[in-house]
């Protein structure tokens, strides 16, 4: 494939090879050589690196972060420092010339000496097998990018939630086996049921609003997982409520501001003023706050098991006050939950250090009958061994060979059966309170949902930072809904959950497991019956 720029002669440019693998290099030298000034927050840092080493990488963003700008230099880094082929697409043509090729033309312009090349609205050329082109997905279908293979080739889905699964589908066909075939999909995550949604399942990076520089310094983390503008802050920048253009922007012109202030940064991008009309209109609980301010899909959690904003909440808790819950756990017993995979789903373990939720990692699988007695021999050496505690593990199916494993080598460990009966079945003090449970699984996720439950200020849980696998486990526990019928609360039939997910909630089994153990796993009688 062969990009033809007519009337254009081709003009060369620096050698820029040497940052093949540095793309934030390649982004601050040609800054440097026109004068411009760039800052990059750790979440736009977070996508250079990952671009490098990934070949598939999503980004959940919010409104007004940079994230199309962010795509137009990596295009570019592609392009002259890989020297590679980049294609992009969006939903509209519009969207492809003024939005993503707009940012590649400008920073064409500005380094065109350094770069070489050549150029039109939507292409852009360094030589024969590096280039760049542009086109939207509104004339296309499932075969757009048939035949779109290279040695070096980078596609780029912006406005991704607009894509279609076929254009998705054909994209993700053109990755093969070479590394340096990569697919980014990057957009607004504001409705469920689209393409990016589903990939975004399987691994994303979050850029919400508050690492940006426009708005970084004046907000700050409530306990209740909300950011809101700091007291003085608030004092000196919004409207009275009786001003009557209070509802329409509640917050003064940068103008009227004190003088000592910071003003935006970056013209255009996310703005205090854009926040906190959003907040006043719309509601900092809606489905457009999450999708626009958080970079969240919609929590589609009305029968969430636990909420994506209770979760938000519970990790926000930890955050203000780090040292409180170390200190509080630092000498608690750990519990770890076990959900074992099968060759097709992740093992997963999860933990809690007393009331802290601590720990989520996702372990794939082989299919081999190796799987059972390979995580048991890490949660043994890596955790067990390490951490202390007790481990829970689901003993229906594979679990069983696991759990076995551990008891054998003298482990302590406990199996749980989520089709078991309820504990609390013949306790007439906890019917009254909470109902029946028909299961000792819905007894074990409800155990847990008002565990970690929102509330404003609270020492009872929290969660600490879990890393890479953070949100895998937010999803699963919005995605996995409750029902309640005229016999009790259950767990929706788990080919429901599957269906929403796109995959099994072993993560949210394995946490409702460790939340179980908590107390109970020292409880001999108790482990009794599950061991």
């Amino acid at each position: 494939m062969k990009l033809i720029v007519p009337n254009f002669e081709l003009n060369h440019g620096e050698d820029l090879t040497r940052f093949a693998e540095d793309p934030k290099g390649f982004i601050l030298y040609l800054s440097s050589k026109s004068g411009t000034i760039v800052e990059l927050t750790e979440d736009q840092d977070e996508v250079l690196i990952e671009i490098v080493r990934s070949q598939e990488i999503n980004v959940q963003a919010a409104h007004g972060v940079g994230k199309t700008w962010l795509l137009a230099w990596i295009a570019t880094w592609f392009v002259y420092a890989v020297e590679g082929q980049v294609l992009t697409t969006a939903p509209t043509f519009r969207q492809v010339k003024m939005l993503l090729w707009k940012y590649i033309r400008s920073i064409y312009d500005k380094h065109k000496d350094v770069l070489g090349g050549c150029r039109t609205t939507i292409k852009m050329e360094k030589n024969n097998e590096a280039f760049a082109e542009g086109f939207s997905t509104s004339n296309y279908d499932e075969n757009t990018f048939q035949g779109s293979h290279a040695e070096k080739l980078l596609i780029l889905l912006d406005e991704s939630n607009g894509i279609s699964m076929a254009v998705d589908d054909g994209a993700n066909a053109c990755l093969t086996g070479s590394d340096n075939n990569k697919l980014i999909r990057v957009g607004n995550p504001v409705s469920n049921g689209t393409a990016f949604e589903s990939a975004c399942k399987t691994g994303h990076i979050r850029i919400p609003v508050w690492s940006h520089p426009n708005v970084s310094w004046a907000y700050e983390l409530h306990p209740d997982g909300m950011h809101r503008l700091k007291k003085d802050i608030a004092e000196k920048v919004l409207r009275q409520p009786e001003d009557p253009q209070y509802r329409k922007n509640p917050v003064l012109p940068q103008s009227r501001w004190d003088e000592l202030l910071p003003r935006d940064r970056f013209p255009g991008a996310v703005s205090i003023g854009w926040i906190e009309k959003i907040r006043a209109k719309k509601g900092d609980n809606s489905a457009y706050w999450q999708g626009r301010v958080e970079g969240l899909f919609p929590d589609v959690g009305g029968q969430a098991i636990v909420p994506q904003k209770w979760f938000l909440a519970a990790r926000a808790r930890y955050d203000i006050n780090p040292y409180y819950w170390d200190g509080e756990t630092k000498h608690q017993p750990w519990s770890f939950g076990l959900d074992v995979g099968d060759g097709i789903d992740d093992h997963c373990l999860v933990g809690f250090q007393g009331n802290v939720l601590r720990l989520v990692r996702a372990y794939p699988t082989s299919g081999d009958r190796m799987d059972v007695i390979r995580i048991a021999r890490i949660v043994a050496k890596d955790y067990l061994m390490v951490y202390g505690g007790s481990v829970g593990v689901d003993r229906t199916g594979v679990g069983a060979g696991t759990l076995g494993w551990l008891l054998d080598n003298g482990y302590s460990a406990w199996g749980a059966a989520f089709g078991s009966g309820a504990e609390s079945r013949d306790d007439e003090e906890v019917k009254d309170s909470l109902g029946t449970f028909l299961n000792w699984k819905a007894e074990a996720y409800w155990g847990l949902r008002e565990f970690l439950a929102s509330r404003l200020n609270d020492d009872v849980s929290a969660i600490a930072p879990l890393g890479d696998d953070e949100e895998y486990l937010m999803d699963d526990l919005n995605g996995t809904f409750y029902e309640e019928n005229d016999r009790g609360t259950r767990i929706e039939d788990k080919k429901k959950t599957i269906t929403r997910l796109g995959r099994s909630p072993n993560a949210g089994d394995a946490c409702a497991i460790a939340y179980a153990g908590i107390e109970k796993a020292l409880d001999t009688n108790w482990r009794s019956a599950y061991s």
